[in-house]
């Protein structure tokens, strides 16, 4: 069952959530309650290009902290678009970039509750396929 304006009641006593979703639209409806809610998230995507020397793209992950709450707000208010040509959509074998992107979802989480330092806090961690960089932006 999808969360939505409608049964957002599924919410209540929640006190962090993790999302992954493939629609930008329903990402972006569930972030909007979750900012009316006060409560926590991490959400995470990815966007993948193929070219001639194989797949590209990045892997996303972004956390909704008090500290973050502007950009957050910026990212998930402006305008909405499904991208047609992400492959990502097409059923291609990425277990490896998911379990990654979940990997920096927890360990994003710990930083966030506590459990590792984070120096800076972070929002939002964006990894480069092709080149295996991160770029981090603090809040």
């Amino acid at each position: 069952m999808a969360v939505s304006p409608a049964n957002a009641e599924l919410l209540e006593g929640l006190t962090f959530v993790f999302v992954c979703v493939d629609k930008e639209g329903v990402r972006r409806e569930l972030a909007t309650l979750l900012l009316e809610k006060d409560i926590p998230f991490i959400d995470t995507g990815m966007g993948l290009d193929r070219s001639a020397a194989g797949l590209t793209g990045m892997v996303r992950t972004t956390l909704s902290r008090p500290e973050s709450r502007p950009m957050i707000e910026a990212e998930f208010t402006t305008p909405a678009h499904e991208v047609a040509e992400n492959i990502y959509h097409t059923n291609i074998q990425t277990a490896d970039l998911n379990a990654l992107n979940a990997a920096t979802a927890v360990m994003m989480f710990k930083k966030y509750a506590g459990y590792y330092a984070e120096m800076p806090q972070t929002w939002q961690s964006l990894l480069t396929v092709q080149t295996g960089s991160t770029i981090r932006y603090p809040c």
